[in-house]
C-alpha cells in the first residue's frame, strides 16, 4: 500500500471541487481510498462511499491589540 499526498487544487471554475483531481484519480482506478475534508459548497457525488472520520472545530490564533480579536466572526 502507498501514501499519496495531495493538496486541493485551486485553479478551477466556481462549480468545481477543490478535490476534483482526487475524484478523477478514484474514477480511473489509480487511487482507492482518499481522505479528504467534507466540504459543505463542493459535495462529493453519490457514486462515493463516505464516512466521516472525525470532526474538527474552526480555530483563529492572533495577537490580543489586533481588531479581529474585539469582535471575532466567520464574516471578518
Amino acid at each position: 500500500m502507498s501514501l499519496l499526498h495531495r493538496l486541493p487544487s485551486f485553479r478551477m471554475s466556481a462549480s468545481d471541487s477543490p478535490f476534483a483531481h482526487v475524484l478523477a484519480l478514484l474514477d480511473e482506478g489509480r487511487l482507492d481510498l482518499s481522505v479528504i475534508p467534507l466540504l459543505a459548497d463542493a459535495p462529493l457525488p453519490a457514486r462515493f462511499l463516505v464516512r466521516p472520520l472525525g470532526g474538527d472545530r474552526l480555530v483563529a490564533v492572533c495577537r490580543p491589540d489586533h481588531a479581529f480579536a474585539r469582535a471575532p466572526s466567520l464574516e471578518s
